[in-house]
């Protein structure tokens, strides 16, 4: 590896423990968990290192989760994409890839637009919060705006990774388990491009651990949500690039009848005997967990000279977004008991004496 490499993951790594320093700590995660209401979790919100720039209210005064969400991966992405002037190569083609989820995420939510105003001539009406990824993004921002204002996607991802699956029969995307398998093979398409990435620049461990959870939750949602038959799913799993996950034991699996049974049977696999088999929320939310420690680790382990400890970064700050937001939801509806399905205060337990956890 030449100098200018080594003085480049240098440069990266030195970033990377900046933006790490400011994640909330247990003491920024005792306040919201302890705030009385809304209100003032978004004011303990506002004055943490997530509130520069934070966005909370619409235009007329009122308090906007929708909003707060937006404002908060927004200014995420934006830090990301500041990171590309330290890399370049196969490391900065990865990290843009890292950041393109956020162009999934666009397209996934025009997707849902359309099926929901198809054919009555709302769409135009509707306000879509679109991600901007600036010159890195999969199309200029014009032409999202276009495509969520009711424009036809026509030939818009000729090139992209997402080229051959808008080739298929797109009007079957109508119906809610015709919509729900395309977004899956956009999903696939996504990660398959993402993993040949990482699996060049570093960092193809920790993906490896999201697809696991990614592939249980669309082999559930699909059987046993939308009532897919076995042979239609298998073409749309991730499988491959997973690493608890094989043809054999998805179709031991799909043998049950119901979601009940389903886990029943994923309890007595080896593989899973670390994780709560109980339900689908409460694996996934134990399979997160685990990969949210191993990214931690991953970040305490050094400055090895790939991106894994940019991967590693990258999920940590998407779970703590997914909590906030979480936990300001829990304040608006008075669910308090739900505080325990959240993943970044439990890496804080020890340290969040009189929270309730």
């Amino acid at each position: 590896m030449g100098i200018f490499r080594l003085c480049e993951f240098a440069a990266l790594n030195s970033r990377i423990h900046y933006v790490k320093s400011r994640m909330l700590k247990s003491g920024g995660w005792q306040s919201l968990l302890g705030s009385a209401d809304l209100k003032s979790a978004v004011g303990d919100l506002g004055s943490s290192n997530l509130g520069e720039g934070l966005v909370t209210e619409r235009g007329d005064g009122s308090l906007s989760l929708r909003m707060i969400e937006h404002s908060l991966q927004q200014s995420f992405v934006t830090e990301m994409l500041s990171h590309l002037r330290f890399l370049s190569g196969s490391s900065a083609e990865a990290l843009r890839e890292l950041v393109r989820v956020y162009d999934l995420l666009n397209l996934k939510k025009i997707l849902r637009m359309k099926q929901v105003y198809a054919g009555n001539g709302k769409m135009s009406e509707l306000f879509v919060d679109l991600y901007d990824l600036g010159r890195h993004s999969l199309l200029p921002m014009e032409k999202w705006e276009a495509l969520s204002a009711g424009g036809k996607i026509g030939n818009a991802f000729l090139g992209s990774c997402y080229e051959e699956d808008f080739k298929l029969d797109i009007d079957a995307a109508g119906e809610a388990a015709g919509l729900l398998r395309l977004e899956t093979l956009l999903e696939r398409s996504y990660f398959k491009n993402l993993y040949a990435c990482l699996k060049k620049a570093g960092g193809a461990k920790l993906l490896k651990m999201q697809i696991d959870e990614l592939c249980l939750e669309q082999m559930v949602r699909l059987r046993y949500h939308f009532g897919m038959e076995t042979p239609a799913i298998l073409p749309l799993m991730m499988l491959e690039l997973s690493s608890l996950w094989d043809e054999a034991l998805f179709v031991r699996l799909m043998r049950a009848e119901d979601e009940r049974s389903f886990f029943s049977l994923l309890s007595s696999e080896k593989a899973f005997s670390c994780f709560d088999t109980s339900n689908l929320s409460s694996c996934l939310r134990s399979m997160r967990f685990a990969r949210i420690k191993e990214c931690k680790a991953t970040l305490n382990s050094g400055a090895p000279l790939s991106l894994a400890p940019l991967t590693a970064l990258f999920m940590l700050k998407q779970q703590e977004i997914r909590d906030v937001v979480s936990l300001l939801q829990i304040k608006r509806f008075l669910r308090e008991e739900k505080i325990g399905w959240l993943v970044m205060p439990e890496l804080h337990k020890n340290n969040l004496r009189g929270a309730a956890l």
